[in-house]
């Protein structure tokens, strides 16, 4: 025990001893310490009294480090922190979760934040211009050519860089400030060219600035905006907030503004016209609509839509064949592409064959050089027939001449093993399944050749046609259909009508049919009219007049297939001008009715007039409707002068033109949704959507706003908002003073509107 006292006691006389005598401190110390060895204390009495170096320790009472404290490892604070004398630091809340007060928040490298509330309301009362520089100056220097304009260069410890370049576009303007209501201030406006720059100052020409209007000569309190250069391309646009303005509030995107002129440099637009209340939208340049992962979208683009997905069109749509690269096939080139023949007997010659299986009426390959092919009945093929090929060829000379580098389609489908197709320099061979498939090819012709179908397959609806568009298959103009042996029945018909008996018994007249005209001497001078009672299906000819039966049957064949076919004047010669068919079909060239209509559709190809004149459908496709109140051109766009609403359990939807607004309603007849147009003067219009969501007591819980420049999105209830514009998004609360702002190069904090912290 005394070699430890002798340790104690030396101990402390060497730091009494290094200290001078003024240093009490130390004094102190040496003096506790001999006092101790005194006392002849225990080891154990001292371990009580002092903290181990060596040892784990703990204190029950308060220590103070007035130097500092540096720990290598984990610091342990059971019920929090506090740092400095503010009410700063860290706290442990009752549920275990800790809460941080600070007054400036520096993250160096990246802060994530599973929730993030920003408390504060900002309002613009005036102007605000989004652009690559702008200064509060707080002194102004007149020199010779210039005016020399002062800022801050610091501002709470943050060093400010000036944004400014030689040549920038400098503004400043007031239009709040009531003249005579502050003595000498009126509204204020200037816009100069910025000559020199310096680390805290900027020099505006005195002479180069806006020639349209007298500009003001800079003061101290200016807020200073570039609004354009001269020459640098990347300080030419702005984003410009107003409320004061002749279409405000609005927001206008500008961009190319390289003198004091904002006139043709507006690129985004939404303004409001406050004499009509019509909002309005623009937007000049590239546009992109859709996946982010481009699966599906809509792109403008150096002059070009570009679309990927799904393309609904209504029935009514016309144009696309003026689209460029878009040319729809419309004319099949290969004759008796179906395989039924051409409705007429064969022509037979001295060096004709005949066979069992050859076909005498409507040979089924007219026009096709044939090997190994067999003609089938087949219910699937529109024609009704398949041409089947076991190691087999088709090829046929086409009446049309090819054009070398035209654009071309072949489609047709298939079955089987194997089929190849060769045509204008195109040669492809698909291997087949035991189901039809549809094959096209798209090729630009780079040489006249025959249309060639070879291999072991099933193929019907063959198709050659010019475009880049197929269409449905069809028959090539230059084949005859079925209608041609219709005419061959008629012929045997006639010849027994004519070779036929007629019996009078009184007043009844029996006979197959009867034909009037100019009949004399027991002949039939010309033939006008006639009635028949040959029947043998619907399409069969009652009655007749301006031409004889032959014509009238002509009449009726001409628009079997298709009643809205149009016909030459040369082929309406050769037609009946009157004819109704035993099924009811009637042929008139004109038809005048004193009484009613009663039909189930109708086409009508000249002008329809109604209602006195106040209904029109005219000629060209174009509509009038109510006086011309609804109305559609030959475009196909439709015109309502007045509103349209449609209703649906108790919810509808409003368009009115004379507000130009679109409107959707609830059942407790709120607003959901708007889309109006900001309408300006001059300006064109720009549209703004608005949503709102109420809950069922009818309270409104939630707004959304978007618009050219932006967006918002306000939770009612819980009184959050956000705002995405150009380049910043700010998240809000309205309770509180607090307000984030995030842009692409910082991110900013702001307490009762005033800028506390600035990350960039």
């Amino acid at each position: 025990m005394a070699n430890i006292k002798e340790v104690l006691r030396a101990a402390a006389i060497q730091i009494r001893d290094e200290r001078k005598l003024e240093a009490n401190t130390a004094e102190r110390v040496g003096s506790l310490l001999l006092a101790l060895v005194e006392a002849d204390p225990s080891i154990e009495d001292l371990e009580k009294l002092f903290l181990s170096k060596v040892n784990d320790d703990e204190a029950s009472g308060h220590i103070t480090f007035e130097n500092g404290l540096t720990a290598n490892e984990l610091i342990i604070a059971l019920k929090g922190l506090l740092i400095g004398d503010n009410g700063s630091g860290i706290t442990i809340l009752e549920n275990g979760m800790s809460q941080a007060v600070v007054d400036y928040l520096y993250v160096k490298a990246k802060a994530v934040f599973d929730e993030l509330e920003i408390k504060k309301k900002t309002y613009v009362g005036g102007e605000q211009v989004i652009s690559y520089a702008g200064m509060k100056c707080i002194k102004v220097e007149e020199l010779a050519d210039a005016y020399r304009c002062y800022f801050k260069a610091e501002e709470d410890g943050i060093e400010l860089k000036n944004q400014f370049t030689v040549g920038s576009l400098a503004i400043a303007q007031e239009c709040n400030i009531k003249v005579g209501v502050f003595q000498h201030v009126g509204n204020r406006y200037y816009w100069r060219k910025v000559i020199d720059v310096g680390s805290d100052y900027i020099d505006l020409s005195k002479t180069i600035c806006d020639p349209n209007v007298e500009n003001d000569v800079p003061v101290s309190g200016d807020n200073i905006v570039g609004l354009g250069h001269k020459t640098d391309i990347t300080r030419q646009a702005a984003i410009i907030l107003s409320s004061v303005n002749e279409v405000s509030p609005s927001i206008l995107m500008y961009q190319g503004i390289n003198d004091f002129t904002l006139s043709d440099k507006e690129v985004i637009a939404f303004d409001f016209d406050k004499t009509t209340g019509k909002a309005s939208m623009r937007v000049y340049g590239d546009t992109y609509i859709g996946a982010k992962d481009k699966t599906q979208f809509i792109e403008f683009k150096d002059g070009k839509v570009t679309i990927k997905g799904t393309l609904h069109i209504e029935p009514g749509s016309d144009g696309f064949e003026n689209v460029d690269g878009m040319e729809f096939g419309k004319v099949n080139l290969i004759r008796n592409s179906g395989f039924t023949g051409d409705y007429n007997s064969a022509k037979l010659e001295v060096e004709t064959e005949l066979e069992a299986e050859t076909d005498l009426y409507s040979q089924a390959l007219k026009f096709w050089a044939a090997t190994n092919a067999i003609v089938n009945t087949d219910p699937v093929s529109q024609s009704g027939r398949s041409v089947t090929l076991n190691t087999g060829i088709l090829v046929q000379a086409l009446f049309y001449k090819m054009v070398t580098s035209e654009k071309y389609i072949i489609s047709f489908r298939a079955k089987g093993s194997s089929v190849s197709v060769s045509c204008g320099g195109l040669e492809r061979t698909e291997q087949l399944t035991a189901n039809y498939q549809r094959f096209i090819y798209k090729f630009d012709a780079n040489v006249d050749t025959e249309f060639t179908v070879s291999g072991t397959c099933t193929v019907c609806e063959l198709q050659l046609e010019c475009g880049t568009v197929p269409s449905k298959w069809s028959m090539s103009p230059l084949d005859n259909n079925s209608s041609e042996a219709k005419f061959e029945a008629i012929r045997y018909l006639t010849d027994v009508i004519k070779n036929g008996s007629v019996d009078i018994i009184g007043g009844l007249i029996m006979a197959s049919m009867l034909k009037l005209g100019n009949y004399v001497n027991g002949e039939m001078k010309k033939e006008t009219a006639g009635i028949s009672g040959v029947y043998n299906d619907d399409d069969d000819v009652a009655f007749y007049a301006g031409g004889n039966y032959e014509q009238a049957i002509r009449a009726v064949l001409e628009y079997l297939d298709n009643p809205n076919k149009e016909v030459d004047e040369a082929t309406l010669a050769e037609m009946a001008n009157a004819v109704i068919t035993h099924g009811g079909r009637a042929i008139f060239n004109d038809v005048i009715l004193r009484g009613y209509v009663y039909a189930l559709g109708g086409v009508f190809k000249g002008k329809v007039v109604q209602g006195g004149g106040l209904n029109v459908m005219n000629e060209d496709g174009s509509v009038n409707f109510c006086g011309g109140k609804i109305r559609w051109g030959i475009d196909g766009n439709p015109v309502f002068e007045g509103k349209v609403t449609t209703f649906f359990s108790g919810r509808r939807i409003e368009i009115d033109p004379e507000t130009n607004s679109f409107k959707m309603f609830n059942e407790n007849n709120d607003a959901v949704c708007e889309m109006i147009f900001l309408e300006q003067l001059d300006m064109p219009y720009l549209p703004r959507l608005r949503m709102r969501d109420y809950n069922k007591n009818g309270e409104l819980i939630r707004t959304a706003y978007y618009g050219a420049s932006g967006a918002n999105i306000e939770d009612i209830i819980g009184g959050t908002g956000i705002t995405l514009t150009q380049g910043t998004c700010r998240i809000y609360q309205h309770d509180s003073s607090r307000d984030c702002l995030l842009q692409p190069s910082s991110l900013s904090f702001y307490r009762d509107g005033k800028l506390y912290k600035k990350y960039e």
